[in-house]
C-alpha cells in the first residue's frame, strides 16, 4: 500500500481527490456543430446499410471545410476518419 502511495505522489501520476474534482470548474468547450455535435466521444451504431458511414463522411467533410451543415454553423477543425471496414474501392 505504501508503494502505491509513493507512486501516486510521484511526478508521473497526477491525482486529485473526489472533492477536488467535484469543486473544479471547467470551461465550456465550443460545439463542433452548433446545436448538433459537441466535443466528446460518441458511438454511432445501427443496422447495416442505413447510411452510417455516409453520414459520418458528411460530418467529417463539413468539419474539415467549416461549411454549414443543414443550416447549423460548423466550427472548422481537423478530422481523422477511420474507415476500418472499408477498402479503397468502397471509399
Amino acid at each position: 500500500m505504501e508503494q502505491l502511495h509513493i507512486y501516486a505522489q510521484s511526478k508521473h501520476l497526477n491525482t486529485v481527490t473526489m472533492s477536488e474534482l467535484y469543486d473544479r470548474v471547467f470551461q465550456n468547450r465550443p460545439p463542433v456543430i452548433e446545436g448538433l455535435l459537441y466535443p466528446g466521444t460518441y458511438l454511432f451504431v445501427g443496422a447495416p446499410k442505413l447510411g452510417k458511414s455516409f453520414l459520418m463522411m458528411e460530418l467529417a467533410y463539413h468539419v474539415a471545410t467549416g461549411n454549414t451543415l443543414w443550416g447549423f454553423p460548423v466550427r472548422k477543425g481537423t478530422v481523422l476518419y477511420l474507415a476500418l471496414e472499408d477498402d479503397q474501392r468502397r471509399l
